[in-house]
């Protein structure tokens, strides 16, 4: 009998498609809020795609470089994955509603 082994291009195609989806995001100006919900979900799925690929390796004794890996994407926060897709928050007063 075999044993399943999962494929983690799935799960690197669904992480493309979150970060194409915050790049638009971020492209259009789109709330913030919104912006932070898309941040979170290419946050999970990192981790889910770091996880398929240690699946995929087989199972292995102890801690491994992909454990590391996974520790550091949970640890990143919001702030820090806005700015690698490049969001810069404008400031209240460069609104275009503001009356200055």
């Amino acid at each position: 009998m075999t044993q399943y082994l999962p494929h983690s291009s799935k799960k690197l195609t669904t992480l493309q498609r979150r970060e194409l989806a915050l790049f638009k995001l971020i492209a259009t100006d789109a709330p913030y809020q919104k912006i932070v919900q898309a941040a979170e979900a290419v946050r999970d799925a990192r981790i889910r795609a770091i996880e398929a690929r240690i699946a995929s390796d087989g199972p292995r004794s102890g801690r491994n470089l992909y454990d590391d890996h996974i520790d550091v994407v949970r640890e990143l926060s919001i702030d820090v994955i806005l700015a690698y897709f490049g969001y810069v928050r404008r400031p209240v007063s460069d609104s275009p509603m503001s009356p200055l």
